[in-house]
């Protein structure tokens, strides 16, 4: 009788200690102000939140600490193919962000350093050539920036100080060149799309 006590007192503390959660759907959360609660224990919830399709392919899945988005972050195409890779610390993006198209080519790829963009970006189209390249520090873009056609050939080269619009070059399809004027200029600083790209 004494070794049913332990092995039952044993299996119980086993139990329990595993009894905390390390994986829920977002159904078993509450979330509000961009923190995530666990319904059953009303706790700040930690460990891996997981969305689903209707067909039970997995859509999201997404790290959570002391109720926050913390680690790695990925979402996913019906087709189980990834979609958008993320990461966080502390509820802040933080890191570098990729995105794909359902075909599995790079979509784009883009870092980000405290919940602002930070270095590279570069976005492709869906045969995978190059379709932007840009620096931005701390949010706003820097230096030179490059459009190119979906052919491959540069379609447009801008300069950029502290996010604003300084000038550059629209290239058409058959090569001929226009500079950016003062007009595209204040367009571009208002709407933030640079003409040439339309």
């Amino acid at each position: 009788m004494r070794k049913f006590l332990i092995v039952m007192a044993v299996l119980v503390i086993s139990f329990s200690a595993v009894a905390k959660r390390d994986f829920a759907v977002y159904s078993e959360l509450r979330c509000e102000n961009n923190k995530c609660f666990d319904l059953e224990s009303d706790e700040p919830f930690t460990g891996e939140v997981r969305s689903y399709y209707d067909n039970g392919v997995v859509k999201s899945s997404v790290e959570y600490k002391d109720g926050l988005k913390d680690g790695a972050t990925h979402y996913f195409y019906g087709n189980g193919n990834e979609k958008r890779q993320e990461v966080y610390t502390n509820g802040v993006i933080h890191g570098m962000i990729t995105e794909y198209y359902d075909n599995g080519n790079l979509k784009f790829e883009v870092e980000f350093d405290n919940g602002m963009r930070n270095g590279a970006f570069r976005s492709y189209y869906e045969d995978g050539q190059l379709k932007v390249e840009e620096e931005y520090i701390n949010g706003k873009k820097e230096g030179r920036a490059r459009k190119y056609s979906n052919r491959g050939k540069l379609a447009r080269e801008a300069f950029f100080e502290n996010g604003k619009l300084l000038g550059g070059v629209c290239i058409s399809f058959d090569g001929k060149k226009s500079n950016i004027t003062q007009e595209m200029i204040n367009a571009y600083n208002k709407i933030g799309v640079v003409p040439c790209d339309k």
